[in-house]
């Protein structure tokens, strides 16, 4: 559990440092960071990896990241990302590695995000959080404001009138 809860945090840090560096994507923050940088092997490839990287994802990589047995694995992210001219397995490259595949997942939050923010739209001006989901003919139990809230990047929803509040600023404000 304490886990989790670090990789979650670590992944709202990776998010809050890659909205500040404005870059063409999350491969090209750390591509910009190493004089090996290639191309990637296909688009095609690079992009399903990329939509494959997510929370559970980005853990066994984190959890394998010194375990020799995945060096082959971590080659191929490496080389479908086109993060090295040559992978070799080395401590930097499984630094730059793990902060690549970081940094996607942080994308790929965000993407989540926006695409939620939009789905669910109101025009309620209210200041209940549940009224605005049911406004929106949206679920508004509180199991289903927390994953709500899990979505939006808030951690440790509890329910509070403070998180109700900040949900409903952040799904009337598009993200923003």
């Amino acid at each position: 559990m304490k886990q989790q809860k670090l990789i979650k945090t670590l992944t709202v840090s990776t998010l809050a440092l890659s909205l500040l560096v404005p870059t063409a994507g999350a491969v090209q923050v750390h591509a910009a960071t190493t004089k090996y940088a290639v191309a990637a092997s296909s688009t095609s490839e690079r992009d399903a990896l990329i939509n494959k990287i997510d929370y559970d994802f980005v853990q066994d990589v984190m959890e394998n990241i010194n375990d020799k047995k995945f060096a082959k694995d971590r080659k191929e992210i490496s080389d479908t990302l086109g993060l090295y001219k040559s992978y070799k397995d080395t401590t930097d490259q499984k630094f730059g590695l793990s902060r690549a595949v970081r940094a996607i997942y942080a994308q790929n939050q965000q993407k989540t995000k926006d695409e939620l923010i939009q789905k669910i739209n109101s025009n309620y001006k209210g200041s209940s959080i549940v009224d605005y989901l049911k406004s929106a003919k949206q679920p508004s139990s509180f199991k289903n404001r927390k994953a709500l809230a899990e979505k939006l990047l808030m951690l440790d929803y509890s329910g509070t009138a403070k998180q109700n509040a900040e949900m409903l600023k952040i799904l009337r404000s598009n993200g923003k």
